[in-house]
């Protein structure tokens, strides 16, 4: 976890691309589809759902692009399967709608309480629902974010978790804070407006994880510049892309040009 470190600390944009990059490596191919609607979900869409509609969007939507284990995915929707069932859990479930899209983002901890309210959703749940509704404001915090900050035990600047596999409302908020911090510095430090706490999640949900495909560098008489320009081949070969198709079927795909453009600039 060296590279977290570094990263944290010494933030260079190229570096923090790259590391949001690796997020959609790690993205399963079933999920794809999923993960890229949910990246650019349209708050209006929601705001358009009667009770129904928004009961099947956190059923199959929601629930499914956060629980990925087919296990964990069966035993929380059990939960909120029942909450629907239930006299007026509808109702009940289209009143957390509204409020989630009437909250007030600096208000964090009663944040988390509106989609707590939702069955089978503990703090990493209902940050994850915050996050993709409001990513300028939250990052999903779960034991993967716990476990990545605690490689780097300056950062967590005070927050205490005790299991991350159950983060408490406090620490759960002030974790999305720290993320709120990150993004605010990377956008300052970069000059730019692009990261949120979402994406501050994403890069540190990713950190440390590997990718199904591992490039193996040549050793021997080969030179790390050899090595960078047949790392670009193979980039190239995997994606089955050349650069100008880099924006086939979703514009989130366009980030996987910033490999060979790091890579470019070192060559």
């Amino acid at each position: 976890m060296e590279h977290l470190r570094t990263l944290w600390h010494h933030p260079e944009p190229d570096a923090w691309k790259l590391a949001l990059e690796h997020y959609w490596c790690l993205v399963r191919d079933d999920h794809m589809e999923l993960e890229l609607e949910m990246d650019r979900l349209d708050v209006d869409r929601l705001r358009g759902m009667d009770a129904e509609e928004w009961y099947d969007f956190l059923l199959k939507e929601y629930f499914r692009s956060k629980y990925t284990a087919p296990n964990r995915y069966a035993t929380t929707t059990a939960q909120l399967k029942r909450q629907a069932k239930a006299a007026g859990g509808l109702d009940e479930l289209f009143l957390v709608k509204k409020d989630l899209l009437g909250l007030d983002p600096a208000d964090i901890e009663r944040a988390l309480e509106i989609p707590r309210q939702i069955w089978g959703l503990g703090i990493a749940g209902a940050s994850g629902l915050l996050a993709w509704v409001y990513p300028k404001h939250f990052g999903t915090v779960d034991q993967f974010v716990v476990i990545a900050l605690r490689k780097v035990p300056e950062a967590l600047d005070g927050v205490r978790v005790g299991n991350p596999e159950s983060i408490g409302k406090k620490a759960g908020a002030g974790l999305i804070r720290i993320m709120r911090e990150k993004a605010a510095e990377l956008n300052r430090v970069f000059q730019t407006d692009d990261w949120t706490p979402r994406k501050v999640d994403m890069v540190l949900w990713a950190v440390g994880k590997q990718c199904s495909y591992v490039w193996t560098p040549p050793t021997g008489v080969a030179t790390w510049r050899g090595g960078l320009g047949l790392l670009r081949g193979e980039c190239g070969a995997f994606l089955g892309v050349g650069r100008r198709s880099l924006r086939r079927r979703d514009e989130g795909y366009r980030m996987r040009a910033h490999v060979f453009q790091v890579i470019d600039f070192l060559l």
